[in-house]
């Protein structure tokens, strides 16, 4: 009985990279959400913005519950696209077109910023162009790179040590700050 109850709430597809998905022994943020929702974990280990693309919409359309009274799709991918020194206004792109296409087939938009990756270029511009854009393609950004605590890549209380995958005190951090912008009302919010 619980169980269909949370299905009739909502449900949230969580679309990513590794980040999403998890790495070794780390409980990853969606395991760790904080709402009345069915939540999946859709994160793909070394995914792009670039693959994500085109099969987002696709599998929401295929995953998409006409009982769910709210149907959330969360987006955190960009890492690996910046890792590779793709740019981030191709990464946006992407992004936007993501974004847009689940908005359009009924999907209410979270997207995050990037967190700190020792391996990585652009990360600070990608943030940048995603915290200026992101109203035209979603529904709220939780700025997960704006949190003190996910700054350092080297910080080995938030990070594994291959500077790049989170703890599960780390995911913690970023399953609050999305768990908040789930469940509070009002749609088109900046979560800092």
């Amino acid at each position: 009985m619980l169980i269909t109850s949370l299905l009739l709430l909502g449900q949230v597809l969580c679309f990513g990279d590794s980040l999403t998905h998890g790495y070794s022994k780390a409980v990853p943020y969606p395991a760790q959400l904080v709402a009345p929702f069915a939540v999946e974990n859709l994160g793909t280990l070394g995914e792009t913005a670039r693959n994500l693309r085109g099969v987002a919409t696709l599998y929401a359309d295929v995953a998409f519950d006409p009982d769910a009274q709210q149907h959330l799709a969360i987006i955190w991918i960009g890492s690996n696209d910046l890792a590779s020194w793709r740019d981030a206004r191709k990464i946006l792109t992407d992004v936007a077109a993501m974004g847009s296409g689940l908005r359009s087939r009924g999907w209410k938009v979270i997207v995050l910023t990037v967190i700190a990756r020792c391996d990585a270029r652009g990360v600070s511009r990608y943030n940048a162009l995603l915290r200026e854009r992101w109203p035209i393609f979603a529904d709220a950004l939780v700025d997960v790179a704006a949190d003190r605590r996910l700054s350092s890549c080297c910080d080995r209380r938030y990070y594994l040590p291959d500077g790049i995958h989170l703890t599960t005190i780390g995911y913690a951090i970023v399953a609050a700050k999305v768990s908040k912008a789930i469940n509070e009302d009002g749609g088109r919010r900046h979560h800092p």
